[in-house]
């Protein structure tokens, strides 16, 4: 698989990326309350149990360019699947959290 070229960018992957960079941004939030509230634990196996402030930012951080990195080497097609099936984890995940009481931490 080739890499995208940056002509191939589009106003639509930008939607798509700002949409899944702000689930990003929410869900590091929401890891940052359960960091502070000893009722929840982090479900993430890559941060494990009981992540540190240190951990969970370098995740999220790393995450959010590591997205944005892939997202501009797919090609077009590929993606928008990758972008929207993404989304698609991002949306379930913030919105399992905010239903079983997890709210954002800044």
């Amino acid at each position: 698989m080739a890499s995208a070229s940056a002509d191939d960018w589009t106003t639509a992957d930008t939607w798509r990326e700002t949409g899944w960079q702000v689930l990003n941004i929410i869900d590091w939030g929401q890891t940052l309350y359960i960091q502070d509230n000893d009722v929840y634990w982090e479900g993430n196996p890559f941060l494990g149990k009981n992540p540190t402030e240190k951990e969970i930012h370098a995740y999220f951080i790393l995450g959010g360019i590591g997205h944005y990195g892939i997202s501009k080497w797919l090609s077009p097609k590929n993606r928008g699947v990758w972008q929207y099936i993404t989304i698609g984890f991002g949306v379930g995940t913030v919105w399992h959290n905010y239903q079983i009481g997890i709210r954002v931490d800044i």
